[in-house]
C-alpha cells in the first residue's frame, strides 16, 4: 500500500473516532438531561426573576406567566394584591374575540403601568377604560422591568393578535436602558449572549442547573445595579437643594437617571420610530404617556429635561404626548407615590382621569 493509501486510511480512522466520540457525547447529554428532568422535575421554559414567580425570563425577554391567579404581597405598598394574568400573558380578564363595535386600547409599559402595588381595578389602564365607557376595551400589556425596546418588541409580536386601535406607551425615566431584572440575572453580559443563555436555560434542565450552580458565578459580573441614590432619596434634601437633586440623578444613571444622559436618546428615537412604523402597518394610532420620577414632582427644582426630549421626538413623528409631570406637581402636597416612581391609588386615579380626558379631547380613539 502506498503512502497516499495509508494517509487516507488514517484520516478515515480518525474521522470514525471523532464521529464515535460525538455520538457518545450526545447520548451522554441526552441521558444526563433525562435524569435531570426526572430528579428535579423542573418545568421547562420558565426562569423566574427573584421573588416574582408570576414572571418569566425567556427567549423573548421578560414576560408574565400566563394563566396565573394568585394573591401577591406587594412589599412596596405594604399590602397583598390580587394578580390575575390571562392566557395571553397580560394582567386582567381574558380577551374576548374582537367585536367590530368595540375599540381596543392597548397600554404598553413597565411596572408603573402594570401596578404591582395596586389592585387591578386601581391601575391606570383599568380606570382609563372605566372613564371611556363600555365601547372601549383596555388591554394592560405592561410587564415590570421592561425597557422601551422590550415594549416595542412585544407590540411587534402581538399587534396582529391584539388589533389595537390606539397604542399608548407608558414611558418612564429608566426605559431607555435594559431591564434591571436582566441586570440582576446576567450583570453586564452582552445581550446576544444573554439571548443564547436564556434559550438554553429554558430548554435544558441540565444546562439551567449548571448555570445556577457553576457558570453564573464565573460569567456574571459581581456588580449589581447601583443603589447609591437610595439613601439621599430617603433623606429628602432634594426637595429644596438643587445640588442633592443633581447628585441623585447622577447616582441613578443606570435606573431613572438614565433619561438625563444625552447618549441614550438616539436609541430612544429609534424605538419611537419603530413604534410609529408598526402602528402605521397595523392601522393603529400611537401615543406616548410620560410618567415622572417622584423627585421631579416633589422638588422645587423645575427640571423636565427628559420630558422635553421625548416631546421633541414625538412631535417630529406626529405622535401625541401627555406629560403627567404638571398634574403630579400640582398634587405634590398630598401623597401620590408609593416610592420613587410607582403611583398609589390616589395618584393612579388622578393620572387615569387626566389620560381619559386627553384621549377624549385629542380624539385619539377612532
Amino acid at each position: 500500500m502506498g503512502l497516499m493509501g495509508a494517509a487516507s486510511k488514517t484520516r478515515i480512522h480518525w474521522r470514525h473516532k471523532v464521529i464515535a466520540a460525538m455520538v457518545s457525547l450526545a447520548l451522554t447529554l441526552v441521558v444526563a438531561e433525562a435524569a435531570a428532568r426526572f430528579v428535579f422535575r423542573v418545568k421547562q421554559g420558565r426562569i423566574y426573576p427573584p421573588a416574582m414567580p408570576w414572571m418569566e425570563l425567556g427567549p423573548d425577554g421578560l414576560r408574565l406567566v400566563p394563566n396565573t391567579h394568585r394573591e401577591q404581597y406587594a412589599a412596596m405598598a405594604g399590602r397583598a394584591v390580587r394578580l390575575d394574568i390571562n392566557a395571553d400573558g397580560f394582567r386582567g380578564p381574558e380577551l374576548r374575540p374582537r367585536a367590530a363595535s368595540v375599540r381596543r386600547l392597548l397600554f404598553l409599559g413597565d411596572s408603573i403601568v402594570f401596578g404591582p402595588g395596586l389592585e387591578y381595578e386601581e391601575t391606570v389602564p383599568y380606570l382609563v377604560g372605566a372613564r371611556l365607557g363600555s365601547g372601549v376595551e383596555v388591554v394592560n400589556a405592561a410587564v415590570p422591568g421592561m425597557s422601551l425596546r422590550d415594549e416595542v418588541d412585544l407590540l411587534e409580536k402581538k399587534a396582529g393578535r391584539l388589533e389595537p386601535d390606539l397604542v399608548v406607551v407608558g414611558f418612564y425615566m429608566n426605559d431607555p436602558v435594559r431591564s434591571y431584572l436582566l441586570e440582576q440575572e446576567y450583570g453586564g453580559m452582552d445581550e446576544r449572549l444573554v439571548s443564547i443563555i436564556t434559550r438554553l436555560r429554558g430548554r435544558s434542565v441540565l444546562f439551567n442547573l449548571l448555570w445556577e450552580r457553576v457558570l453564573a458565578m464565573k460569567l456574571v459580573s459581581a456588580e449589581s445595579v447601583a443603589t447609591g441614590w437610595v439613601r439621599p432619596f430617603q433623606e429628602r434634601a432634594w426637595v429644596s437643594e438643587r445640588g442633592v437633586y443633581d447628585e441623585i440623578i447622577r447616582l441613578s444613571s443606570d435606573d431613572f437617571g438614565a433619561a438625563w444622559l444625552p447618549s441614550v436618546w438616539p436609541g430612544v428615537a429609534g424605538q419611537i420610530q419603530r413604534l410609529s412604523r408598526i402602528c402605521a402597518e397595523r392601522h393603529a394610532r400611537p401615543a406616548v404617556l410620560i410618567f415622572p420620577v417622584s423627585i421631579q414632582a416633589e422638588s422645587s427644582v423645575a427640571d423636565d429635561y427628559p420630558q422635553q426630549r421625548m416631546k421633541e421626538l414625538c412631535k417630529a413623528l406626529g405622535i401625541p404626548v401627555l406629560d403627567l409631570l404638571p398634574l403630579l406637581r400640582a398634587h405634590a402636597a398630598e401623597p401620590v407615590f408609593i416610592d420613587q416612581c410607582h403611583l398609589n391609588p390616589r395618584g393612579s386615579a388622578l393620572a387615569a382621569a387626566d389620560v381619559a380626558r386627553w384621549i377624549k379631547e385629542a380624539q385619539l380613539m377612532p
